[in-house]
């Protein structure tokens, strides 16, 4: 990217995750960090992104993170028995992560309805 053009950008850039319209017709959801966390097709999509990944890091803050460590890769947890998650979108699809959350583990997420399950895989899917 240009200097000039990533200046701006950092300049503009909101205290929270936001959405960046392409030219190419595509939206990409960037963290606050300037990370790109998903790539969406259509704005509305994105919008839709944008709202499971914020619920998604919400409930992986309050319920995963402490094991698996903000970005996943933790494995120090109870003696480095906790396998870590990140790059898990890198090789499972979303449905595969949706899944994977209705799995019995040492974290029940049985109390997490469908929606809130498909935003912690939304959220999971970009670590």
């Amino acid at each position: 990217m240009r200097p000039l053009l990533l200046a701006l950008l950092l300049a503009a850039t909101p205290s929270g995750p936001f959405v960046l319209p392409l030219s190419n017709g595509l939206y990409l959801l960037l963290d606050e960090t300037l990370h790109v966390r998903r790539v969406s097709p259509s704005a509305s999509q994105a919008q839709a992104d944008l709202q499971a990944w914020t619920t998604g890091r919400d409930i992986y803050t309050s319920l995963c993170s402490r094991c698996h460590g903000a970005d996943g890769a933790d494995r120090s947890y109870a003696g480095g028995n906790v396998k870590p998650i990140n790059g898990l979108g890198q090789r499972y699809s979303e449905d595969e992560l949706l899944e994977r959350t209705e799995r019995p583990g040492t974290v029940d997420l049985g109390n997490l309805d469908a929606r809130l399950r498909h935003a912690l895989a939304v959220y999971v899917s970009g670590l």
